[in-house]
């Protein structure tokens, strides 16, 4: 019970680094668009001596801006945000529980007394009932990258910590 409580610890702080690596990724992705939003109003506002020769174009490029700049908020990355915002949250409540618990009693023995095996289907369901709540109806693709950068956060906490070396198979 000892191992399975402390590989649902690692489990926890991997998804929980890689939720914070993801929020960043689509954190830059919204500030990617945001960026070309605005070059694109100013260079719809900077060329209005030019406006006479090709208006039609420069009316495109301004209501395709516009058009844009109201998208944003329903695209996937913005939403992928916003939700990551309180999954992490909750996610590093459970994390600090199941800390909670490994650090009163797991680095030794178990106490015979407590039920570990419910205590761990309680730490899931809540973690289920997160997921659920924000992100529903989300998708948050794969991507390895981020996968990596969790795997060595999550080691540096582990080994900063516990002065343990963990092995993920991720």
């Amino acid at each position: 019970m000892r191992d399975e409580l402390f590989c649902y610890y690692v489990e926890l702080g991997h998804k929980l680094n890689y939720y914070r690596a993801y929020s960043i990724s689509a954190r830059r992705i919204k500030n990617a668009y945001s960026g070309f939003l605005m070059l694109v109003s100013a260079a719809g506002i900077a060329t209005l001596s030019c406006w006479d020769r090709l208006p039609v174009l420069w009316s495109v490029v301004a209501l395709s801006a516009q058009v844009l700049q109201v998208l944003q908020p329903l695209t996937q990355s913005a939403k992928q945000k916003e939700a990551l915002k309180y999954i992490i949250q909750d996610t590093s409540n459970i994390f600090d529980d199941v800390r909670k618990l490994w650090d009163s009693c797991g680095a030794y023995e178990l106490p015979a007394k407590r039920d570990f095996y419910k205590e761990l289907a309680k730490f899931r369901r809540r973690e289920d009932d997160v997921i659920e709540r924000f992100a529903s109806d989300l998708d948050f693709p794969h991507k390895k990258r981020l996968e990596k950068k969790a795997k060595v956060n999550n080691g540096d906490y582990f080994r900063y910590h516990y002065n343990a070396d963990i092995v993920e198979e991720w």
